[in-house]
C-alpha cells in the first residue's frame, strides 16, 4: 500500500474518533486539517452526515434545518479546496 493511502486511512480514523469523543469545535479543526492535507478528501462529507445523524438537533428557525454539521463540512470542503488550488501547484 502506498503512503497516501495510509494518510487517508489515518485521517478517516482521526475524523471518526473526533466525532465520537471530542467536542464539535475540535472536530471542525480536525476536519479542516484533514481536508487541507489530504488530496480530494471527499469522504469527509459522509462524516458530516454521520455527525448529524448522531448529534444533530433541530435549530429553532422557520426552516427547521437540522443538518448544521453537514452544511459546515460541505462549505469547509469547497472553501479549503479553492484555497489549496490558489497556494499549491497541482499535477493533473
Amino acid at each position: 500500500m502506498s503512503s497516501n493511502l495510509y494518510h487517508r486511512l489515518f485521517a478517516n480514523f482521526l475524523v471518526f474518533f473526533s466525532i465520537l469523543f471530542l467536542p464539535w469545535w475540535i472536530t471542525m479543526f480536525v476536519v479542516a486539517g484533514s481536508i487541507f492535507f489530504i488530496r480530494s478528501f471527499y469522504e469527509v462529507i459522509i462524516w458530516g452526515f454521520f455527525g448529524d445523524a448522531l448529534y444533530g438537533t433541530h435549530i429553532a428557525s422557520p426552516y427547521n434545518f437540522s443538518f448544521l454539521m453537514s452544511l459546515t463540512v460541505v462549505t469547509l470542503f469547497f472553501v479549503i479546496e479553492h484555497i489549496k488550488k490558489e497556494i499549491r501547484v497541482y499535477e493533473k
